[in-house]
């Protein structure tokens, strides 16, 4: 998992980063119906919760930090 050096301020970034994990996940399915051919459903399906986990979880924590501090304030 990845550390977190920026948290994304604005709008757009905010938004540029929901379509780039969402691009990381879509990316996952098509590994995953690819290695489907190559080993069992079930490896493959394992392993696609596991890289859509992580993908997932690394762009929401980049999304968590300034706009909760911001609310908290508020």
């Amino acid at each position: 998992m990845k550390t977190i050096n920026k948290i994304p301020v604005s709008k757009i970034q905010r938004a540029s980063k929901l379509v780039q994990t969402g691009a990381k996940v879509g990316v996952n399915y098509i590994k995953y119906y690819g290695d489907k051919l190559v080993s069992s459903e079930v490896e493959a399906k394992e392993r696609l919760n596991q890289n859509n986990a992580e993908d997932i979880y690394d762009g929401l924590k980049q999304l968590k930090g300034r706009c909760c501090s911001l609310r908290a304030h508020s």
